[in-house]
């Protein structure tokens, strides 16, 4: 019996990202057990954004050439193979600079595995059905950046780092059989780029991104509003909430928890085919409500107000902010999928993720830098306002609008040229 692709990337997926995430989380509280080093422990963290950067520039190339079923389920047997041999052969016990290595090859190898996804939808999916896809994906990782922490924690709590990296590896063993499953509805037929050198395949994707003024567009916004928007989420939230007012670990669970809850309520409302070309008419104004919600936070809370209101307000606040971000997003995604050459997909995908990937570290360096208890509500109305203006000038943009209108005009429109 086959299974549908839907259920296939759901299980496929969230098993995955899961045991890429728990054991990561396991590997970070040994460092900081046995070192007492926040800064290695902040190093375990940030390595996982370097492959990102690395894979997804490099990477594209092969993606599009290679079949990109093939690439999802070798990606994680080897990931599977590589924590089995890894666990093996290695002792981390006296090298600890193993473990940061083994966080690097899995971050690259999952680098890989989530371009291939991100490529490979068109061919798994029809035109009728990649917004639903999108939304998917979207909510997958959503529930595993519950899941992943808590498993992690749990597992750390009960049973070695051994049987954490065994237990991860069937897991990837059993995410590449299900992924075997996958049927491939639409095949992209060979082109004249699938026989050009790498470089000239590089090329070919860059000259196209010069060539669509929308897709110019859409990725020096999405770099801009990605280096304060994701350090917000990331560095700010966490700062006000934990360190500013005193909310318990639990409570900063919960909501970092409204998060994900969010964005897998904005997934099924954004997978709604009739709300596709509404949301994106409004996908730079949809900004302003969210940096409105940001704004919120610099609120001063007076004592009266004990940690269990504030959790429920910024709660509340963050599931509304996720539910904006995820319908202002997922429209936009799928369009694209629709109408970029599919056998430029991976290259595109792959510029888009190497770009995104390096302006979130550097925003939540400079963010963690110049933070401080005297001045934070000052850096969040800054952040609010910067947000505003992106979004107002954004909406004026001439490549946004064209794209609006020929979106508005057509179901299935040409990238703007």
């Amino acid at each position: 019996m086959m299974l549908s692709n839907r259920v296939v990337v759901s299980v496929g997926l969230l098993s995955s990202q899961t045991a890429t995430g728990s054991l990561s989380f396991a590997i970070s509280l040994y460092l900081l057990d046995i070192t007492k080093s926040v800064s290695l422990f902040s190093l375990a963290v940030a390595l996982s954004f370097v492959p990102s950067v690395v894979i997804s520039l490099l990477s594209g190339v092969w993606v599009d050439r290679w079949a990109k079923k093939r690439v999802i389920c070798l990606s994680d047997l080897f990931t599977g193979l590589f924590t089995i041999g890894f666990v093996l052969t290695v002792d981390w016990s006296t090298t600890l600079n193993a473990l940061l290595f083994y966080i690097v090859i899995i971050a690259a190898i999952q680098s890989l595995l989530n371009l291939s996804f991100n490529a490979a939808l068109p061919e798994l999916f029809t035109e009728q059905e990649l917004p639903a896809a999108n939304g998917l994906i979207q909510s997958v990782t959503a529930v595993t950046r519950i899941v992943a922490p808590i498993t992690g924690a749990l597992l750390y709590g009960y049973v070695d780092l051994f049987t954490i990296f065994c237990l991860s590896g069937a897991t990837y063993f059993a995410s590449s059989a299900i992924q075997t499953q996958l049927q491939i509805k639409k095949q992209v037929n060979k082109t004249p780029a699938d026989e050009i050198s790498y470089l000239s395949a590089q090329k070919e994707v860059f000259s196209y991104i010069k060539e669509h003024r929308s897709i110019r567009f859409f990725l020096l916004y999405e770099v801009l509003l990605n280096s304060i928007y994701l350090p917000f989420i990331l560095v700010m939230m966490p700062f006000v909430t934990y360190q500013v007012w005193g909310v318990s670990p639990f409570q900063l669970s919960l909501i970092e928890a409204s998060i994900a809850i969010g964005t897998i309520l904005g997934a099924v409302i954004a997978s709604r085919t009739w709300m596709q070309k509404r949301l994106i008419r409004y996908f730079c104004l949809l900004l302003i409500p969210q940096s409105m919600i940001l704004m919120v936070w610099g609120y001063p809370f007076g004592e009266e107000n004990n940690t269990i209101n504030i959790t429920a307000v910024f709660s509340g606040l963050l599931l509304i902010l996720a539910i904006l971000n995820t319908i202002q997003n997922i429209p936009v995604l799928s369009q694209f999928q629709r109408t970029v050459p599919q056998h430029m997909l991976g290259r595109l995908f792959g510029i888009f993720f190497a770009f995104l990937n390096l302006a979130v570290p550097a925003g939540v360096w400079i963010l963690g830098s110049m933070l401080s208890r005297e001045n934070w509500q000052q850096f969040i109305m800054f952040g609010s306002v910067f947000m505003i203006g992106i979004s107002l000038l954004g909406n004026k943009n001439k490549s946004f609008r064209s794209f609006v209108n020929e979106n508005l005009s057509n179901t299935t429109v040409k990238v703007t040229v």
